[in-house]
């Protein structure tokens, strides 16, 4: 069941985004998978050795989509999953049905939780920040349900980093490139510089790295171009399948976990994964 959390919310009316916005969001389709390549599984080690959650901590998934990692998370702690498309949620109670007594679900928008002033230990926030309109709002309300030296770990984009092959190649393919973040309902792309001057105010900045580099980059905007309607290469085909073992494809991706361990610390990435905890 969705619930409101009423020992845990706040006492005021929680504002919503526009009707078309959350249109957007309830138009996708958003379905639980087990991490299984490269990158998810950098974020899971990321959230395992940053958060920590354990058995006394409450953690806020925000955005949480079809519970990927809210099931990681609700195997250790008390989990509070939020998104702003109703239907994401009742994919991810559907497919978490046996951690029900350990997670809560709130549809609501990052820019306005409806959680009380410092209620949550640890707070996943996986590819959000690039689809809100207000990123400082968005960023005061993460610092307000926060405990004092709370942690909060954030993956968002950074494709405006100069050292990225897509603020390489956006004099050249930038419709494209718009075309695709419109697709996904990117409505931000940063700098490191842009993110940790919000964050600093309100965070201490623990670490900061970087994935999806040059190589991973561009099979990600293969992949990501297929999905308007142009034919998709075979090898990413192959890639975005689990179930295929093709010796050319598992090499690919042995290439991209090396180049993602090799640059993590390189702001060439064109995502950037920040670990931070509340001043």
């Amino acid at each position: 069941m969705l619930i409101a959390l009423t020992n845990l919310s706040s006492n005021k009316v929680s504002q919503t985004r526009p009707d078309s916005v959350k249109e957007f969001y309830e138009s996708k389709t958003w379905k639980f998978h087990h991490v299984t390549n490269v990158y998810e599984r950098a974020r899971l080690r990321d959230i395992s050795e940053f958060l920590s959650p354990n058995s006394t901590d409450i953690v806020l998934d925000e955005g949480c989509g079809g519970g990927t990692y809210t099931e990681h998370l609700a195997k250790f702690s008390t989990v509070i999953a939020s998104d702003i498309s109703r239907n994401a949620l009742a994919n991810a109670q559907a497919s978490l049905r046996r951690l029900s007594n350990r997670i809560h679900f709130i549809v609501c928008d990052i820019e306005h939780l409806p959680l009380r002033n410092n209620i949550v230990d640890k707070i996943a926030c996986v590819d959000i920040l690039e689809h809100v309109m207000n990123v400082n709002r968005s960023i005061l309300e993460i610092a307000r349900v926060l405990k004092t030296s709370g942690r909060v770990l954030i993956f968002t984009a950074c494709g405006n980093n100069r050292l990225t092959l897509e603020y390489v190649l956006r004099p050249v393919l930038g419709e494209l490139l718009e075309l695709i973040r419109s697709k996904f309902g990117h409505i931000q792309i940063f700098t490191t510089q842009d993110l940790l001057s919000l964050l600093s105010p309100q965070f201490v900045i623990v670490k900061t790295e970087y994935m999806h580099h040059w190589l991973g980059w561009f099979l990600k905007f293969l992949s990501d171009v297929a999905h308007l309607g142009v034919p998709q290469p075979q090898l990413v085909a192959q890639m975005s399948n689990e179930s295929a073992y093709s010796f050319l494809s598992r090499l690919i991706w042995l290439i991209l976990d090396a180049e993602h361990r090799l640059l993590k610390r390189v702001s060439s990435g064109t995502e950037i994964t920040i670990s931070a905890s509340k001043r």
